[in-house]
């Protein structure tokens, strides 16, 4: 008898720890949860691994989706990110504008301006992926078509053959195939334009309209001056 109630004791025991160590893990896996407070800096190339799973990098910042707004950086209305280096950033900022008024696309703040309005754009147009940017997003940059040789004509006088810079390719889009003009190669010529687009071939960016469509969409490049 004696025997059989030590056996029964430590079995009794033995159950005991199994469940004290269940009610311990089953206590854990309930309040163990791992947040993510950041922020965390990012670069859209690699946000895979700069930022947490399932969470965006949005102008240089890792952002959870479930808590933050779309975020459309120098845009006024939607907008991609398409670069960033060395404190500023390039937006594709879709939509319609009427005759002349393709500024409207980008916020109106001291820190954007429509890439090509200043200098230091080149550089970081030099680096965009326009082949792959579906629709046409223009630049404030213009050119010259046609004539003699060396044909396009980057930063042209007033002419009749005028086309605008940009990136991003739809129908009529043509490409340079020498040099680069200001870092960009994509081409809207004013005699042919693309669907949805229109402008004189004497006025380019004066006269320059935009219709979006889903068919056609497109916009203006815009920079943003984002700080270091």
């Amino acid at each position: 008898m004696t025997a059989q109630r030590n056996a029964r004791s430590r079995l009794i025991g033995r159950l005991l720890v199994l469940l004290v160590l269940l009610v311990l893990l089953v206590g854990l896996s309930h309040c163990y949860r791992p947040t993510y407070e950041g922020p965390y800096s990012c670069s859209p190339a690699r946000a895979s691994e700069d930022c947490p799973d399932g969470w965006q990098c949005q102008n240089g910042l890792c952002q959870d989706p479930s808590t933050q707004a779309p975020d459309t950086g120098a845009c006024v209305g939607p907008g991609t990110l398409l670069t960033m280096s060395s404190g500023a950033a390039v937006w594709a900022c879709e939509g319609s504008f009427p005759s002349g008024t393709y500024r409207s696309l980008c916020q109106s703040r001291a820190s954007v301006h429509v890439c090509g309005e200043q200098r230091s754009d080149d550089a970081l147009l030099a680096v965009l992926s326009c082949d792959s940017l579906r629709g046409f997003f223009l630049s404030s940059y213009s050119l010259a078509l046609g004539g003699p040789p060396p044909g396009p004509v980057c930063d042209a006088v007033p002419s009749p053959s005028q086309a605008l810079l940009g990136c991003g390719m739809a129908d009529n889009i043509a490409r340079l195939g020498g040099p680069t003009c200001h870092g960009l190669r994509h081409v809207l010529s004013c005699t042919s334009p693309s669907s949805g687009w229109s402008c004189d071939r004497t006025r380019a960016l004066a006269s320059v309209a935009h219709t979006a469509t889903a068919s056609s969409p497109g916009g203006v490049l815009c920079c943003e001056d984002v700080g270091p």
